[in-house]
């Protein structure tokens, strides 16, 4: 019998349990009944037992095969890596190969019954080892961590209203103390009927969406609220869904945003998407490409009217200064910023910089001499895509002229 570190017999535990015999658990079985015999014969269970832990050490072998040739694969890509990081990957994955060979030992040496009972508790452990070298288990956990104390009292588009409220004074010291946000236009939102707020997009994290609807509903004289369509690879982000979701948010999609259209509502979306959001500082208010124009697709088949604006201060919240691809792969993120304080700074580097934001809303577009049947029109759709762009490039550039300082305004 193998003695253990921890004392003389490491199966203790698992034989109060008193696990049963093969051949009692299959005489339990409806319509199954027990074996004449007592027993399956020794060289038969003990070739069974062999077989099964064979083939969890393969498993486990190729898994960390395969883990040990994804951390080579990133390492390669990583220029500037630290040598003792490498050397304590390796290291790790070593002692871990050893411990797994101790264990196949210690089997080999136990009697009959304690097999048994120990090869359910194996393979389940080896199930749970290969989950843990998964990033997805990680995602798993944290977003349902993000789900606790889940209201389940929200309206009909998913918006959590107690949720909504207590986020309110963080959003109010933003707009006002932080960014001490100017708004311009707010006149040309209309009291009632949809319309879609397009926008350009900077700050790595949605915080223009969440200012925008903050300037919409408190400083509009309809007290509307603009939801924003979140960005579909922010559902990768642990807490990202569900946060985003109970506070107002609607994962972005087409038929997301027509159903809140055809409601009435108002939608804010970034037609730049994540070629905004992750523009570099030396890029800044340079609007990037506006897609295939599916925004004025949109606007044509429900008749929404199209509002322009133009946000300045974003780009400077958390500016862009270099992206670190290998890492933004391993988390399966668009992209992996560095700023001047993140990661410096560590969790500290995501407070935003306090710089002074302007939010201006330009006169309304109106599709009105268009019709459903325009939105198949390729050509229209391209002019009035790049009419949008233009509008929005002129109002920055616009107010960038007028601006004397990042900070002061």
């Amino acid at each position: 019998m193998a003695k253990s570190v921890l004392g003389s017999d490491p199966l203790a535990r698992m034989k109060a349990r008193s696990p049963k015999l093969i051949d009692e658990v299959a005489g339990e079985r409806p319509g199954n009944e027990a074996p004449e015999a007592e027993g399956l014969p020794a060289e038969i269970f003990e070739r069974a037992v062999d077989d099964r832990i064979a083939t969890f050490e393969r498993r486990i072998k190729a898994k960390l095969n395969r883990f040990d040739s994804e951390i080579e694969e990133e390492i390669g890509q990583a220029r500037n890596l630290d040598p003792t990081l490498e050397r304590r990957l390796g290291e790790a994955l070593h002692r871990i190969e050893g411990r797994f060979q101790k264990l196949g030992s210690l089997v080999g040496e136990l009697e009959e019954e304690e097999r048994q009972g120990l090869l359910e508790s194996i393979i389940a452990f080896g199930d749970a080892f290969e989950r843990a070298f998964r990033l997805d288990t990680y995602r798993h956990y944290l977003n349902n961590f993000g789900m606790r104390d889940r209201n389940y009292d929200v309206d009909e588009f998913g918006v959590e209203v107690d949720a909504h409220a207590s986020i309110q004074p963080l959003v109010e010291f933003l707009f006002h103390k932080w960014w001490r946000v100017e708004v311009e236009g707010i006149e040309n939102i209309p009291d009632e009927g949809a319309a879609l707020l397009v926008a350009n997009h900077a700050g790595v994290l949605p915080y223009d969406g969440a200012m925008i609807t903050y300037a919409v509903e408190h400083l509009h004289p309809a007290r509307r609220r603009a939801r924003f369509l979140a960005e579909d690879w922010s559902a990768e982000i642990p807490f990202a869904t569900s946060l985003v979701t109970r506070l107002g948010g609607v994962r972005g999609s087409r038929e997301n945003a027509e159903r809140i259209l055809r409601a009435g509502e108002l939608v804010t979306v970034f037609p730049e998407g994540v070629k905004g959001s992750g523009k570099y500082y030396h890029e800044r208010y340079r609007l990037q490409r506006f897609g295939r124009g599916g925004f004025v697709r949109m606007c044509l088949e429900t008749g929404a009217a199209i509002i322009p604006v133009a946000v300045l201060g974003a780009e400077e919240a958390h500016p862009v200064l270099y992206k670190v691809n290998w890492l933004a792969n391993l988390l399966r993120v668009p992209f992996f910023p560095v700023s001047p304080t993140f990661p410096l700074l560590g969790p500290l580097g995501l407070i935003p910089l306090p710089a002074k934001w302007t939010i201006v809303f330009g006169e309304p577009i109106t599709l009105e001499k268009h019709g459903p049947t325009d939105g198949t029109n390729d050509f229209l759709v391209s002019q009035l895509k790049e009419r949008v762009r233009n509008a929005i490039q002129q109002m920055l550039n616009e107010r960038l002229a007028e601006r004397r300082s990042t900070w002061l305004g």
